[in-house]
C-alpha cells in the first residue's frame, strides 16, 4: 500500500511540476537569455528585383556565421573594402555564434552596440553590415534594462534588388 501511494505521489508531482520552455523571438529562435541580442542570420543573392511572375520569388537561407558586437561604431571609425569593414578603432565586447538555423543570442549589459557578421573574403576574415542610422552609426542595436532586442541580420552583398 506505502509503495502505490509513493508512486501515485511521485505521478502526481511529476505531472504538476513546472515545464520549462524557452521563449522564442519572431524568427522562432529559441531565447535563454534575460538581457541583450537575439536574432536570426539570413542570406540572399540573386535576384530580389519585384517580378510579374510570383512563382520565381527567391528565399533566403538561414545561416550560421561569427557574430561579431562591437562597442557603437560610426562610418568614420572603420576601414572599407568594397561592401566589407576591417580595422574598427572601437572595441569588440563579444563574438557569438549562429547555429545552423541562424538563430543567435548574445548577454550583454545596457548600452548600444554595433553588430557585424564576419565573413571569409579573399582568404581573410572581413566584417559586414548593412545598415545605418542618420548619424552614420553602422548597424546600431541598444540593449535596454532587462530586455531583450530582436534582430534579423540579411548577408545580401551577392544578392541583385
Amino acid at each position: 500500500m506505502q509503495r502505490l501511494f509513493l508512486v501515485v505521489v511521485v505521478i502526481v508531482l511529476g505531472a504538476c511540476s513546472p515545464k520549462t520552455s524557452l521563449k522564442k523571438t519572431n524568427d522562432n529562435c529559441p531565447v535563454s537569455i534575460k538581457q541583450g541580442i537575439s536574432g536570426k542570420v539570413v542570406w540572399r543573392e540573386g535576384n530580389w528585383r519585384p517580378s510579374k511572375n510570383t512563382n520565381e520569388k527567391p528565399q533566403e537561407q538561414p545561416i550560421s556565421r561569427t557574430i561579431c558586437i562591437y562597442e557603437l561604431t560610426k562610418d568614420n571609425q572603420v576601414s572599407k573594402n568594397g561592401k566589407f569593414y576591417e580595422n574598427p578603432t572601437t572595441q569588440i565586447i563579444k563574438q557569438v555564434q549562429s547555429d545552423t538555423n541562424g538563430c543567435f543570442e548574445a548577454e550583454l549589459p545596457e548600452g548600444e552596440y554595433s553588430i557585424f557578421v564576419e565573413e571569409d573574403v579573399e582568404e581573410r576574415k572581413m566584417l559586414y553590415a548593412n545598415s545605418f542610422d542618420t548619424n552614420m552609426n553602422i548597424n546600431k542595436m541598444v540593449v535596454s534594462k532587462k530586455k531583450i532586442t530582436e534582430t534579423k541580420i540579411i548577408i545580401d552583398y551577392k544578392a541583385k534588388y
